[in-house]
């Protein structure tokens, strides 16, 4: 509920000035909006390099137990990899929201 003080306020500014304060009030919560995405799409990043990195390193542990399949190993990888940026570049696009 607003305090009598500021539907005073209210009352005695101008249309303009309401209109300026919520200008800025929009830009400030697109600057917000604009910096929780920035975090998130980081945050997924660099899950994404920690996932990628450790699939590798059992690649390179199931190539010494079984040296075989060394190749089935690699693309297993490169796909996983080519994924998880499948899935950073959907998450970047405009109107994700899942």
């Amino acid at each position: 509920m607003a305090s009598q003080g500021s539907l005073a306020r209210w009352l005695t500014t101008s249309p303009t000035d309401r209109q300026q304060s919520s200008d800025v009030q929009e830009a400030n919560h697109r600057f917000e909006l604009g910096e929780i995405e920035v975090a998130g799409l980081g945050h997924i990043t660099k899950r994404a390099m920690f996932e990628t990195l450790q699939t590798n390193v059992m690649r390179r542990e199931a190539e010494r137990l079984a040296p075989d399949a060394a190749e089935l190993y690699a693309i297993l990888a490169v796909a996983s990899a080519v994924e998880m940026a499948n899935v950073i570049s959907r998450v970047n696009r405009p109107g994700y929201r899942r």
